[in-house]
């Protein structure tokens, strides 16, 4: 029997779960089922979260990852939810997909409605999805593209009045954020950073200031 939790805060046990779900997921499918991104929210702790969490007795099998963005620029504001979805492989095709997103939009319109972003990875056919079923359309497509290089290619021409050099902390961080958020001002996961999110990101171990 499926049951369906909404959480606000992440406790340890919980946090284990999701973790061994996403590995479970990430086993059998050969990538993560979560973008970076909502990993990096786990790790740094969640903030304007809300977890729903399906289980079968005490075992998780399914987790909808929520990120919310209620700082957007579009007029009326419009609050933006980003959500991912994991399923564990024992539990591919019952439903347990369709039951979360349904949980997670139930939370959304509670909230007083806003923009609901669904991300699907690796995708070949996109109205084969749950997503296309539920009558979501598709906003976005990112593409992974690589080239090998027979040589190594020439350095870049300088450009007049441009200085090129690593990041500074404590220097750059009012730059830096003022440049991002200008150029994703209404960005789900990307926009409206503040200083503290910016140094949450700067804790992460993949973290290089050079």
């Amino acid at each position: 029997m499926l049951r369906i939790e909404l959480r606000n805060t992440l406790d340890q046990r919980a946090l284990s779960q999701i973790c061994a779900l996403i590995e479970a997921a990430r086993k059998i499918e050969g990538h993560a089922p979560v973008g970076e991104h909502k990993a990096s929210h786990l790790a740094v702790g969640v903030r304007d979260w809300v977890g729903i969490l399906a289980y079968d007795d005490d075992q998780l099998v399914g987790y909808a990852h929520t990120r919310w963005n209620p700082r957007t620029t579009s007029a009326p504001p419009r609050p933006r939810m980003a959500v991912e979805v994991v399923v564990h492989p024992d539990w591919y095709g019952k439903d347990v997909d369709r039951h979360l997103l349904n949980e997670t939009r139930a939370v959304l319109g509670r909230a007083g409605g806003g923009l609901f972003h669904l991300w699907v990875h690796w995708v070949e056919d996109p109205s084969a999805t749950l997503g296309a079923r539920m009558g979501f359309r598709i906003q976005r497509e990112l593409a992974y593209m690589a080239r090998g290089f027979a040589r190594r290619p020439p350095p870049p021409g300088r450009l007049e009045g441009v200085v090129i050099r690593p990041y500074r902390e404590g220097v750059d961080d009012e730059a830096f954020l003022d440049v991002n958020n200008a150029a994703f001002p209404d960005h789900p996961e990307n926009g409206a950073w503040t200083p503290e999110m910016f140094a949450q990101r700067r804790s992460l171990e993949w973290f290089d200031p050079a």
